[in-house]
């Protein structure tokens, strides 16, 4: 449909274009608008590690403009850990692991703290 929509001849929208016309589309303003604000005060608190990277997730998008790069993210992600993880935060952190490899290890850390 989006395609479709578009005049003949038109070169291909990039990602971050066709990303922008999907979010003008189908999320209000009002909502992307407080989606930063809800992410850089975003905490893991009750949460399993799954549930906290989901909501991370959920409010990444906007909130690229914020925090435009990996490690950034990371540092984000790991900030917002409740006590028992953020011990092993900032060697996350200095250690330059992808998001992948922070979550994972932030998961097995989880589990290990469930057994003791």
């Amino acid at each position: 449909m989006f395609q479709e929509s578009r005049p003949i001849g038109s070169p291909p929208k990039s990602w971050s274009e066709l990303s922008e016309d999907f979010l003008a589309r189908f999320m209000p303003r009002s909502i992307t608008d407080r989606l930063p604000d809800q992410f850089s005060r975003l905490e893991q608190g009750p949460m399993t590690v799954s549930k906290y990277e989901a909501r991370f997730h959920k409010l990444y998008y906007p909130a690229t403009i914020i925090f435009p790069t990996e490690g950034e993210n990371v540092r984000r992600f790991v900030h917002g850990f409740r006590y028992h993880l953020s011990v092993d935060r900032k060697h996350m952190v200095s250690a330059g692991r992808s998001f992948l490899d922070v979550v994972d290890h932030a998961r097995f850390m989880e589990h290990i703290h469930r057994e003791d």
